[in-house]
Protein backbone atom coordinates (compact mmCIF):
# COMPACT_ATOMS: atom_id res chain seq x y z
CA UNK A 1 0.00 0.00 0.00
CA UNK A 2 1.35 3.40 -0.91
CA UNK A 3 1.75 6.12 1.69
CA UNK A 4 0.93 9.72 0.95
CA UNK A 5 3.85 11.78 -0.31
CA UNK A 6 4.01 14.47 2.33
CA UNK A 7 0.47 15.79 1.86
CA UNK A 8 -2.25 15.46 4.51
CA UNK A 9 -4.38 12.34 4.56
CA UNK A 10 -7.82 13.33 3.25
CA UNK A 11 -10.53 11.89 5.50
CA UNK A 12 -14.30 11.63 5.56
CA UNK A 13 -16.92 9.98 7.77
CA UNK A 14 -19.96 8.24 6.31
CA UNK A 15 -23.26 8.17 8.23
CA UNK A 16 -21.85 10.10 11.17
CA UNK A 17 -23.83 9.82 14.37
CA UNK A 18 -23.43 10.20 18.12
CA UNK A 19 -20.35 8.01 18.33
CA UNK A 20 -18.63 9.77 15.43
CA UNK A 21 -19.37 13.14 17.03
CA UNK A 22 -17.63 12.02 20.22
CA UNK A 23 -14.86 9.88 18.72
CA UNK A 24 -14.04 9.67 15.01
CA UNK A 25 -14.46 13.31 14.06
CA UNK A 26 -12.52 14.82 17.02
CA UNK A 27 -9.71 12.31 16.49
CA UNK A 28 -9.40 13.10 12.80
CA UNK A 29 -9.65 16.85 13.34
CA UNK A 30 -6.93 16.80 16.01
CA UNK A 31 -4.48 14.74 13.94
CA UNK A 32 -1.96 17.07 12.21
CA UNK A 33 -1.48 14.46 9.50
CA UNK A 34 -5.14 14.66 8.46
CA UNK A 35 -7.31 17.01 6.41
CA UNK A 36 -10.97 16.44 7.31
CA UNK A 37 -12.75 17.05 4.02
CA UNK A 38 -16.34 16.01 4.69
CA UNK A 39 -18.96 13.87 6.37
CA UNK A 40 -22.46 12.60 5.75
CA UNK A 41 -25.55 12.04 7.87
CA UNK A 42 -29.24 11.52 7.21
CA UNK A 43 -30.10 13.64 10.25
CA UNK A 44 -30.27 17.40 9.83
CA UNK A 45 -29.36 18.06 13.48
CA UNK A 46 -26.18 16.02 13.18
CA UNK A 47 -25.24 17.66 9.88
CA UNK A 48 -25.64 21.08 11.48
CA UNK A 49 -23.61 20.11 14.55
CA UNK A 50 -20.70 18.76 12.47
CA UNK A 51 -20.69 21.70 10.06
CA UNK A 52 -20.69 24.23 12.90
CA UNK A 53 -17.89 22.53 14.79
CA UNK A 54 -15.54 21.60 11.95
CA UNK A 55 -16.42 24.06 9.17
CA UNK A 56 -16.65 21.31 6.55
CA UNK A 57 -19.26 20.26 4.02
CA UNK A 58 -21.69 17.78 5.55
CA UNK A 59 -24.05 16.10 3.09
CA UNK A 60 -27.05 13.84 3.31
CA UNK A 61 -25.96 11.36 0.62
CA UNK A 62 -22.86 9.40 1.66
CA UNK A 63 -21.94 8.75 -1.99
CA UNK A 64 -21.22 12.48 -2.39
CA UNK A 65 -18.44 12.09 0.19
CA UNK A 66 -16.72 9.44 -1.92
CA UNK A 67 -16.81 11.79 -4.90
CA UNK A 68 -14.27 13.91 -2.97
CA UNK A 69 -11.76 11.04 -3.39
CA UNK A 70 -10.70 10.75 0.27
CA UNK A 71 -7.67 8.70 1.26
CA UNK A 72 -9.41 7.25 4.32
CA UNK A 73 -13.07 6.67 5.09
CA UNK A 74 -14.74 5.91 8.41
CA UNK A 75 -17.97 3.97 7.94
CA UNK A 76 -20.08 4.69 11.02
CA UNK A 77 -23.46 3.44 9.78
CA UNK A 78 -25.41 0.60 11.44
CA UNK A 79 -24.35 -2.92 10.36
CA UNK A 80 -27.22 -3.23 7.88
CA UNK A 81 -25.56 -0.62 5.65
CA UNK A 82 -21.93 -1.71 6.07
CA UNK A 83 -21.48 -3.96 3.06
CA UNK A 84 -22.72 -1.35 0.58
CA UNK A 85 -20.78 1.56 2.03
CA UNK A 86 -17.57 -0.32 2.79
CA UNK A 87 -17.28 -1.92 -0.64
CA UNK A 88 -18.01 1.41 -2.34
CA UNK A 89 -15.37 3.17 -0.24
CA UNK A 90 -12.79 0.48 -1.00
CA UNK A 91 -13.60 0.63 -4.71
CA UNK A 92 -13.09 4.40 -4.61
CA UNK A 93 -9.49 3.80 -3.50
CA UNK A 94 -9.83 4.65 0.19
CA UNK A 95 -8.56 2.76 3.21
CA UNK A 96 -11.54 2.03 5.46
CA UNK A 97 -12.38 1.79 9.14
CA UNK A 98 -15.84 0.35 9.81
CA UNK A 99 -17.57 0.17 13.15
CA UNK A 100 -18.63 -3.05 14.79
CA UNK A 101 -20.69 -5.21 14.57
CA UNK A 102 -18.92 -5.75 11.25
CA UNK A 103 -21.76 -7.38 9.29
CA UNK A 104 -25.19 -8.94 9.59
CA UNK A 105 -24.05 -12.13 7.88
CA UNK A 106 -20.82 -14.01 7.28
CA UNK A 107 -21.44 -13.68 3.54
CA UNK A 108 -21.49 -9.87 3.82
CA UNK A 109 -18.33 -9.96 5.92
CA UNK A 110 -16.59 -12.05 3.26
CA UNK A 111 -17.69 -9.62 0.57
CA UNK A 112 -16.02 -6.71 2.36
CA UNK A 113 -12.78 -8.57 3.11
CA UNK A 114 -12.59 -9.78 -0.48
CA UNK A 115 -13.10 -6.22 -1.75
CA UNK A 116 -10.23 -4.96 0.42
CA UNK A 117 -7.90 -7.54 -1.07
CA UNK A 118 -9.10 -6.93 -4.62
CA UNK A 119 -8.43 -3.18 -4.37
CA UNK A 120 -5.30 -3.49 -2.19
CA UNK A 121 -6.77 -1.27 0.51
CA UNK A 122 -6.61 -1.56 4.29
CA UNK A 123 -9.81 -2.63 6.06
CA UNK A 124 -9.98 -2.05 9.81
CA UNK A 125 -12.80 -2.72 12.27
CA UNK A 126 -13.37 -0.74 15.46
CA UNK A 127 -11.99 -3.26 17.95
CA UNK A 128 -10.31 -0.59 20.05
CA UNK A 129 -9.75 -2.75 23.13
CA UNK A 130 -6.85 -4.45 21.36
CA UNK A 131 -4.92 -1.15 21.53
CA UNK A 132 -5.45 -0.86 25.31
CA UNK A 133 -2.16 -1.22 27.26
CA UNK A 134 -3.53 -3.79 29.73
CA UNK A 135 -4.55 -6.13 26.91
CA UNK A 136 -1.38 -5.48 24.91
CA UNK A 137 0.69 -6.52 27.94
CA UNK A 138 -1.37 -9.68 28.50
CA UNK A 139 -1.04 -10.67 24.86
CA UNK A 140 2.72 -10.20 24.97
CA UNK A 141 2.97 -12.46 28.00
CA UNK A 142 1.05 -15.19 26.17
CA UNK A 143 3.16 -14.78 23.02
CA UNK A 144 6.38 -14.88 25.07
CA UNK A 145 5.36 -18.20 26.63
CA UNK A 146 5.28 -16.74 30.13
CA UNK A 147 2.50 -19.16 31.16
CA UNK A 148 3.45 -22.01 28.83
CA UNK A 149 0.99 -23.45 26.36
CA UNK A 150 -2.45 -21.85 26.60
CA UNK A 151 -4.98 -24.42 27.81
CA UNK A 152 -8.09 -22.61 29.08
CA UNK A 153 -9.50 -19.06 28.87
CA UNK A 154 -12.24 -17.65 31.08
CA UNK A 155 -13.71 -14.35 29.91
CA UNK A 156 -16.50 -12.23 31.35
CA UNK A 157 -17.73 -8.91 29.92
CA UNK A 158 -20.37 -6.72 31.55
CA UNK A 159 -21.68 -3.59 29.82
CA UNK A 160 -24.53 -1.14 30.61
CA UNK A 161 -26.56 -1.67 27.45
CA UNK A 162 -29.73 -3.36 28.68
CA UNK A 163 -31.80 -0.19 28.16
CA UNK A 164 -30.56 0.52 24.64
CA UNK A 165 -31.20 -3.10 23.62
CA UNK A 166 -34.78 -2.50 24.73
CA UNK A 167 -35.04 0.58 22.54
CA UNK A 168 -34.33 3.36 25.02
CA UNK A 169 -31.64 5.01 27.11
CA UNK A 170 -28.01 5.41 26.24
CA UNK A 171 -26.31 3.20 28.82
CA UNK A 172 -24.88 6.20 30.63
CA UNK A 173 -22.81 7.15 27.61
CA UNK A 174 -23.99 10.75 27.85
CA UNK A 175 -23.80 11.71 24.18
CA UNK A 176 -24.95 15.22 23.34
CA UNK A 177 -27.20 13.88 20.57
CA UNK A 178 -29.23 10.73 21.21
CA UNK A 179 -28.81 7.61 19.09
CA UNK A 180 -31.55 6.16 16.93
CA UNK A 181 -32.84 3.28 19.11
CA UNK A 182 -33.19 0.93 16.10
CA UNK A 183 -29.39 0.80 15.88
CA UNK A 184 -29.42 -1.60 18.83
CA UNK A 185 -32.99 -2.80 19.33
CA UNK A 186 -33.82 -3.99 15.80
CA UNK A 187 -31.97 -7.22 14.83
CA UNK A 188 -32.53 -6.42 11.15
CA UNK A 189 -30.33 -3.37 11.71
CA UNK A 190 -27.92 -4.47 14.45
CA UNK A 191 -27.52 -8.19 13.74
CA UNK A 192 -28.55 -9.15 17.27
CA UNK A 193 -28.41 -8.03 20.88
CA UNK A 194 -25.49 -8.48 23.29
CA UNK A 195 -24.10 -11.23 21.05
CA UNK A 196 -23.44 -8.78 18.22
CA UNK A 197 -23.25 -5.39 19.93
CA UNK A 198 -20.86 -6.25 22.80
CA UNK A 199 -19.68 -9.83 22.45
CA UNK A 200 -18.13 -9.03 19.07
CA UNK A 201 -15.41 -7.19 21.04
CA UNK A 202 -15.02 -10.19 23.33
CA UNK A 203 -14.76 -12.78 20.58
CA UNK A 204 -12.19 -10.69 18.75
CA UNK A 205 -10.11 -10.23 21.90
CA UNK A 206 -10.07 -13.95 22.67
CA UNK A 207 -8.81 -14.73 19.17
CA UNK A 208 -6.22 -11.96 19.37
CA UNK A 209 -4.95 -12.85 22.85
CA UNK A 210 -4.70 -16.56 22.09
CA UNK A 211 -3.56 -16.14 18.47
CA UNK A 212 -6.14 -18.79 17.56
CA UNK A 213 -9.59 -18.88 15.94
CA UNK A 214 -12.80 -20.48 17.16
CA UNK A 215 -13.43 -24.04 15.98
CA UNK A 216 -16.80 -24.80 17.61
CA UNK A 217 -19.17 -23.21 20.11
CA UNK A 218 -22.09 -24.06 22.40
CA UNK A 219 -24.28 -21.20 23.59
CA UNK A 220 -27.36 -20.15 25.52
CA UNK A 221 -28.99 -16.72 25.17
CA UNK A 222 -31.32 -14.86 27.53
CA UNK A 223 -34.05 -14.17 26.74
CA UNK A 224 -34.32 -17.21 24.54
CA UNK A 225 -35.94 -15.30 21.68
CA UNK A 226 -35.83 -11.70 20.47
CA UNK A 227 -32.98 -9.37 21.41
CA UNK A 228 -30.72 -11.14 23.90
CA UNK A 229 -29.30 -9.31 26.93
CA UNK A 230 -27.01 -12.07 28.18
CA UNK A 231 -24.93 -14.80 26.55
CA UNK A 232 -23.21 -17.81 28.08
CA UNK A 233 -21.01 -20.00 25.90
CA UNK A 234 -18.25 -22.56 25.84
CA UNK A 235 -15.93 -23.03 22.91
CA UNK A 236 -12.89 -24.80 21.55
CA UNK A 237 -10.25 -22.82 19.67
CA UNK A 238 -8.31 -23.99 16.64
CA UNK A 239 -5.27 -24.82 18.77
CA UNK A 240 -7.29 -26.89 21.23
CA UNK A 241 -7.65 -24.21 23.91
CA UNK A 242 -10.94 -24.37 25.84
CA UNK A 243 -12.91 -21.16 26.39
CA UNK A 244 -15.69 -20.15 28.76
CA UNK A 245 -17.50 -16.92 27.79
CA UNK A 246 -20.09 -14.78 29.56
CA UNK A 247 -21.46 -11.47 28.33
CA UNK A 248 -24.02 -9.50 30.33
CA UNK A 249 -25.89 -6.30 29.50
CA UNK A 250 -27.06 -5.27 33.00
CA UNK A 251 -23.89 -3.56 34.23
CA UNK A 252 -24.69 -0.40 36.27
CA UNK A 253 -25.31 2.70 34.17
CA UNK A 254 -22.47 5.26 34.22
CA UNK A 255 -19.96 2.46 34.82
CA UNK A 256 -17.33 1.63 32.24
CA UNK A 257 -17.33 -1.87 30.70
CA UNK A 258 -16.03 -4.55 33.06
CA UNK A 259 -13.61 -7.07 31.61
CA UNK A 260 -12.41 -10.13 33.52
CA UNK A 261 -9.99 -12.58 31.94
CA UNK A 262 -8.12 -15.54 33.36
CA UNK A 263 -5.80 -17.32 30.95
CA UNK A 264 -4.55 -20.69 32.20
CA UNK A 265 -1.37 -22.15 30.73
CA UNK A 266 0.72 -25.24 31.36
CA UNK A 267 3.19 -23.22 33.46
CA UNK A 268 1.05 -20.49 35.04
CA UNK A 269 -1.83 -18.10 34.60
CA UNK A 270 -2.69 -14.48 33.80
CA UNK A 271 -5.44 -12.63 35.66
CA UNK A 272 -6.92 -9.40 34.31
CA UNK A 273 -9.67 -7.20 35.75
CA UNK A 274 -10.23 -3.75 34.24
CA UNK A 275 -12.35 -2.37 37.08
CA UNK A 276 -10.06 -3.54 39.88
CA UNK A 277 -7.02 -2.62 37.80
CA UNK A 278 -5.51 -6.08 38.16
CA UNK A 279 -3.03 -7.64 35.76
CA UNK A 280 -0.83 -10.41 37.14
CA UNK A 281 1.26 -13.23 35.74
CA UNK A 282 1.60 -16.09 38.22
CA UNK A 283 3.54 -19.34 37.88
CA UNK A 284 2.23 -22.78 38.86
CA UNK A 285 3.72 -22.46 42.34
CA UNK A 286 1.69 -19.32 43.02
CA UNK A 287 4.60 -16.92 42.69
CA UNK A 288 3.64 -13.63 41.03
CA UNK A 289 6.18 -13.08 38.26
CA UNK A 290 4.83 -9.79 36.92
CA UNK A 291 2.11 -7.34 37.92
CA UNK A 292 1.75 -5.34 34.73
CA UNK A 293 2.14 -2.15 36.75
CA UNK A 294 1.19 0.96 34.81
CA UNK A 295 -0.71 -0.84 32.06
CA UNK A 296 -3.82 1.30 31.65
CA UNK A 297 -7.26 -0.27 31.21
CA UNK A 298 -8.81 2.94 29.88
CA UNK A 299 -10.48 2.60 26.49
CA UNK A 300 -9.05 4.89 23.81
CA UNK A 301 -12.06 5.62 21.61
CA UNK A 302 -9.82 7.23 19.01
CA UNK A 303 -7.44 4.28 18.77
CA UNK A 304 -8.98 2.63 15.69
CA UNK A 305 -9.33 6.01 13.92
CA UNK A 306 -5.66 6.79 14.50
CA UNK A 307 -4.73 3.29 13.32
CA UNK A 308 -6.62 3.95 10.07
CA UNK A 309 -4.51 7.05 9.41
CA UNK A 310 -1.37 5.09 10.27
CA UNK A 311 -2.21 2.45 7.66
CA UNK A 312 -2.77 5.11 5.01
CA UNK A 313 0.76 6.26 5.76
CA UNK A 314 2.23 2.79 5.33
CA UNK A 315 1.76 1.01 8.67
CA UNK A 316 0.43 -2.54 8.82
CA UNK A 317 -3.18 -3.16 9.81
CA UNK A 318 -3.21 -4.01 13.54
CA UNK A 319 -3.94 -7.71 13.94
CA UNK A 320 -6.56 -7.00 16.59
CA UNK A 321 -8.52 -4.73 14.24
CA UNK A 322 -8.29 -6.56 10.92
CA UNK A 323 -11.21 -7.20 8.62
CA UNK A 324 -10.24 -10.85 8.45
CA UNK A 325 -10.55 -11.17 12.24
CA UNK A 326 -13.89 -9.34 12.17
CA UNK A 327 -15.22 -11.66 9.48
CA UNK A 328 -14.32 -14.63 11.66
CA UNK A 329 -16.14 -13.00 14.58
CA UNK A 330 -19.28 -12.69 12.44
CA UNK A 331 -19.06 -16.40 11.65
CA UNK A 332 -18.74 -17.14 15.39
CA UNK A 333 -21.69 -14.86 16.11
CA UNK A 334 -23.79 -16.86 13.65
CA UNK A 335 -22.62 -20.15 15.15
CA UNK A 336 -23.60 -18.99 18.65
CA UNK A 337 -27.15 -18.28 17.46
CA UNK A 338 -27.44 -21.63 15.69
CA UNK A 339 -26.14 -23.48 18.75
CA UNK A 340 -28.67 -21.73 20.96
CA UNK A 341 -31.53 -22.48 18.60
CA UNK A 342 -30.61 -26.13 18.00
CA UNK A 343 -29.30 -26.98 21.45
CA UNK A 344 -26.10 -28.55 20.12
CA UNK A 345 -22.48 -27.52 19.70
CA UNK A 346 -21.89 -25.92 16.34
CA UNK A 347 -18.78 -25.61 14.14
CA UNK A 348 -17.45 -22.26 13.04
CA UNK A 349 -16.67 -21.93 9.36
CA UNK A 350 -13.55 -20.48 7.84
CA UNK A 351 -13.85 -16.70 7.83
CA UNK A 352 -17.28 -16.04 6.32
CA UNK A 353 -19.81 -18.16 4.49
CA UNK A 354 -18.18 -21.54 5.03
CA UNK A 355 -20.32 -21.98 8.14
CA UNK A 356 -22.50 -25.03 7.52
CA UNK A 357 -25.87 -24.75 9.19
CA UNK A 358 -27.32 -27.92 10.66
CA UNK A 359 -30.83 -26.56 10.19
CA UNK A 360 -31.06 -24.29 7.14
CA UNK A 361 -34.48 -23.06 8.24
CA UNK A 362 -33.06 -21.47 11.38
CA UNK A 363 -32.92 -17.69 11.11
CA UNK A 364 -29.60 -16.57 12.58
CA UNK A 365 -30.59 -12.91 12.33
CA UNK A 366 -33.18 -10.93 10.50
CA UNK A 367 -31.51 -9.48 7.42
CA UNK A 368 -33.18 -6.53 5.75
CA UNK A 369 -32.35 -4.07 3.03
CA UNK A 370 -30.47 -1.01 4.25
CA UNK A 371 -33.00 1.07 6.14
CA UNK A 372 -32.19 4.80 6.36
CA UNK A 373 -30.93 5.45 9.85
CA UNK A 374 -29.26 8.75 10.50
CA UNK A 375 -27.52 8.03 13.79
CA UNK A 376 -25.63 4.83 14.47
CA UNK A 377 -24.09 6.01 17.74
CA UNK A 378 -21.76 3.03 18.18
CA UNK A 379 -20.21 2.58 21.59
CA UNK A 380 -17.21 0.62 22.87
Amino acid sequence: MDSNSGRPVRATVLSAGAWSLDSHLPTLAADPRVELVGASSLRADIRAAIAARYRIDVVEDWQDCLAQQPDVVVVSSPPVAHVEQVTAALESGAHVLVEKPFALTAADADTMVTAAGLHDRALLVGYGWSSTPIFLRARQWVADGRIGGLEFVQSHLAVPIRDILAGGGDGGWGAAIASDPRTYSDPAVSGGGARAVSMSHQLGLVCWLADQRFAEVAAALWPSDGIESHVAATATLSGGTLVSLACGASHPVDTRPHWEFTLYGSQGQIELDTIAGILTCTDRDGVVRDTGAGASAAYDSGGPTTALVDTALGAAVPTGMSGDLAAHVVAVTEALAVSHMTGVRHPVGERGGALEQTEPSVEVGQVAKATPIGDPGHRP
